[in-house]
């Protein structure tokens, strides 16, 4: 394996691209990557990996054995790509079957049949952002030369405002996750309260009390307590509510 810092350029240029555009305008520069990044070879994968807090996830990618090679790495939570988005470094795996860093990684992408990898960050915009990866496969050992670098570097740019409005969706969809959560362990705890109030015949402030003694009696959260409250009352399971799409 190779590496090296790689350079933050002075002027990002990247172009002015909206939400609702940002999938396809990830697809389009996967697959234009895949083509471009080493014209000599016909069968590079590229796979674009975007890093948001500790959570590793495929942006797009330009065939099947992109997203698996990248998918193996998120399994095993090291490899050449994240090693790149993390570091800020270039990785240049010349021989896939001589690289002696990531042994796990090492076997499970001889066996998709790569013989060489690149690895190229996006430039890092900001404190706390997202952080990505352009991640290119060949099956030819030494497949990827200083030109291919330079190809990667200039795709990593491009990607740069198309990563920070990733970061923006996964952020709000996190955020709506987590507000979702509270309010259905309001609403299944609120539930509770009155099933234990109509069955004990207490107020609101004895029924909690209840409730909270359950919960610490059986070391369980207060909402789990409270979904089995629920759930032996009505006879059958809680019905989960919707879960947040993207569109």
């Amino acid at each position: 394996m190779r590496t090296r810092p790689a350079p933050v350029p002075p002027g990002l240029g990247e172009p002015d691209i909206e939400v609702r555009d940002v999938d396809a305008f990830m697809v389009d520069l996967a697959l234009l990557a895949a083509d471009s990044v080493a014209p000599d070879l016909q069968d590079v994968s590229c796979g674009i990996t975007v890093q948001q807090g500790e959570q590793q996830s495929s942006a797009a990618w330009s065939d099947a054995r992109a997203s698996q090679l990248d998918e193996i790495q998120y399994e095993l939570d090291n490899g050449p790509c994240l090693h790149a988005l993390r570091h800020q470094e270039i990785v240049m795996i010349a021989d896939m079957d001589r690289d002696v860093d990531w042994p796990a990684w090492r076997e499970r992408a001889l066996a998709e049949g790569v013989g060489s990898s690149m690895s190229v960050p996006v430039p890092v915009i900001g404190v706390g952002g997202a952080r990505a990866a352009f991640n290119f496969y060949s099956s030819k050992p030494a497949g990827f030369d200083e030109s291919a670098v330079e190809r990667g570097l200039e795709m990593a740019n491009r990607a740069v405002r198309a990563i920070g409005l990733v970061s923006r969706v996964v952020e709000q969809e996190m955020h709506v996750e987590q507000m979702r959560t509270a309010l259905g362990s309001r609403s299944v705890i609120d539930q509770a309260l009155g099933i234990i109030m109509a069955q004990s015949k207490c107020d609101a402030d004895e029924a909690f009390v209840v409730l909270r003694r359950a919960s610490h009696n059986r070391n369980l959260k207060l909402r789990q307590v409270a979904i089995e409250i629920v759930e032996r009352a009505s006879g059958k399971p809680l019905a989960k509510p919707p879960v947040f799409q993207r569109r």
